[in-house]
C-alpha cells in the first residue's frame, strides 16, 4: 500500500513538473509587441539615450551626441550591431520599456542603458504658456482635444501619434501643436493664424 501511495505522489509531482516546465517554456517564448515611437532614458552613466522604433527598425540610435545608426529588430529584439566603430544592442521588456546594451568596437566594456516611449495619462491637463495664460486641455487615449488659453479658443482635436507628438492643427481662429515629454507632462505652442508662436506646457491633473 506505501508502495503504491508513493507511486502515486511520484506521478503527480512529474506531471506537476511537466506542467511548470510546459508553462515556463511557453511564457519563454512569448514576444512583446513593441510599440512605435521616439524613446527616450539613460545608460548607467547618466548619458541620455535615444531612438525612433517604427515597427521592424531601431533607427538614430543615440547616447549622448554620439549616432550609432540603426539596427533591424526580429520580434522584440536586435542581436549586436556596430557602425561607424560603435556596438549596440536591446530588447524590450514591456510595450513601451526597451533595455539593452552599448560598447565601442574597440573594447569589450559593455554599458546598459534603457529607455521608455510615452505611453500619455489619460484624462485633463493644466499648464501656463510663457505669457501667464492658463492653458487647459485633455487627452483621450488618441486625440488632444478641449485646448483653452484662459478658457478661450476653438482648437480643433487633434490626433497624437504613435510617438507622442500631434502636428500643428487648426481652426478657423487658432492653432496649436505640441508633444509628451512623458506620461504627465505635454509641451508645445499655440498661435492665431499667421501670427508669432507662444510656447505652453502642461501636466496631468486629477480633479
Amino acid at each position: 500500500m506505501t508502495r503504491k501511495i508513493c507511486s502515486i505522489l511520484v506521478a503527480v509531482l512529474c506531471i506537476a513538473g511537466f506542467t511548470i516546465g510546459t508553462s515556463g517554456t511557453a511564457d519563454a517564448a512569448r514576444t512583446v509587441i513593441a510599440k512605435r515611437g521616439a524613446y527616450q532614458g539613460m545608460d548607467h552613466m547618466g548619458n541620455v539615450v535615444r531612438f525612433h522604433f517604427a515597427g521592424n527598425d531601431v533607427t538614430n540610435f543615440y547616447v549622448g551626441s554620439q549616432n550609432f545608426g540603426g539596427a533591424y529588430v526580429g520580434s522584440d529584439a536586435w542581436h549586436e550591431r556596430c557602425n561607424g566603430g560603435w556596438c549596440f544592442k536591446g530588447h524590450w521588456v514591456t510595450s513601451s520599456y526597451a533595455v539593452g546594451e552599448w560598447r565601442h568596437g574597440s573594447s569589450n566594456q559593455w554599458h546598459a542603458w534603457s529607455a521608455t516611449v510615452p505611453n500619455p495619462y489619460v484624462g485633463r491637463y493644466m499648464g501656463k504658456d510663457h505669457g501667464g495664460a492658463d492653458i487647459t486641455m485633455s487627452f483621450n487615449g488618441s486625440h488632444v482635444h478641449g485646448f483653452r488659453v484662459n478658457g478661450y479658443g476653438d482648437f480643433p482635436s487633434a490626433l497624437v501619434q504613435a510617438d507622442g507628438y500631434w502636428s500643428e492643427t487648426c481652426s478657423r481662429d487658432w492653432c496649436y501643436r505640441g508633444h509628451f515629454e512623458d506620461d504627465y507632462f505635454a509641451v508645445g505652442e499655440w498661435r492665431t493664424p499667421g501670427s508669432t508662436w507662444h510656447p505652453w506646457e502642461a501636466r496631468a491633473f486629477a480633479s
